[in-house]
């Protein structure tokens, strides 16, 4: 029974051990990413609406004006893979020749 509480107490403070890292991570990639982007990130889904009601209401352009929408998938899909090929290739040591 003593060791089911060892395992136990093993595996919480493993978890405790990865939120700690991924906090830093998180710290770390918040300081080093260029405010712009930052605030590029927070704001596109709120841009998105602004570009299609301008586009809607001054150009009457509702129909096409809503692929503008598609915008906010695309960057966050482009950016997490971006993201996710940097730090494999921080990881590995990768060099592309």
């Amino acid at each position: 029974m003593a060791e089911n509480h060892d395992n136990f107490f093993e595996k919480i403070k493993k978890a405790g051990n990865k939120v700690n890292k991924y906090s830093r991570e998180k710290e770390n990639a918040r300081k080093t990413t260029p405010l712009a982007v930052m605030m590029i990130h927070d704001a596109l889904p709120f841009l998105t609406i602004v570009a299609f009601l301008t586009l809607g209401i001054v150009g009457g352009w509702w129909h096409p004006a809503w692929l503008v929408f598609f915008l906010v998938p695309l960057y966050f899909i482009l950016k997490n893979t971006v993201s996710r090929y940097k730090s494999i290739r921080e990881e590995d040591d990768y060099e592309i020749k």
